[in-house]
């Protein structure tokens, strides 16, 4: 990782962590930042990933015809460009739909991200790589967040509560992974 790629996994893993903050200690007041639009932690927690997936997709979109136009395999970082744009396009119309389904679709995320942090981390054991304890942890860490979601998946806060327990782990994660020691493979 270039000292660039580190300064910027820092500054996300820190604004990950600021936006957690918010959403702990302002769950349900509402701030007026439009004449008539309030804006809760409910809200906030779609914009923002509504906005990541958006974001996510066009990277990857770009990032295609760009470069990997040209790979082999390539067409699969098209599709899932595709999928995280149209994932994120229609986050941002669950605005206002009841806080069971966005709760549910967040569950089913860390569901999916889990597994394949666990799956990824069981691959790279057998493999003898050093960095299968962090992904180990980070898939186990998604399923017990899902557990404590379908624990409380009635309260009308959980959604803001889930999300932000996420955020927690992944600004950890990069912050963590910024100052790790990475091999370098010299082919000879």
């Amino acid at each position: 990782m270039s000292r660039m790629n580190k300064v910027r996994a820092c500054f996300f893993g820190i604004v990950e962590l600021i936006l957690c903050a918010v959403l702990l200690f302002t769950p349900d007041m509402g701030y007026e930042i439009i004449d008539g639009v309030f804006f809760d932690g409910y809200r906030i927690v779609i914009i923002v990933l509504s906005l990541t997936l958006i974001l996510a997709g066009i990277r990857s979109i770009i990032y295609y015809f760009v470069m990997a136009i040209h790979m082999v395999g390539g067409k699969t970082i098209l599709y899932t460009g595709t999928v995280l744009f149209d994932l994120g396009v229609f986050t941002a119309t669950m605005a206002n739909l009841p806080r069971i389904y966005i709760m549910l679709y967040l569950l089913l995320w860390y569901v999916i991200t889990g597994t394949v942090d666990i799956l990824g981390a069981l691959e790279s054991m057998r493999m003898g790589a050093s960095s299968w304890k962090l992904k180990l942890f980070q898939g186990l860490f998604n399923m017990v967040i899902v557990i404590l979601g379908i624990a409380f998946l009635r309260s009308q806060n959980t959604v803001i509560y889930i999300y932000a327990l996420g955020l927690v782990q992944s600004g950890l994660i990069r912050i963590i992974s910024a100052f790790r020691r990475t091999a370098i493979v010299y082919i000879a």
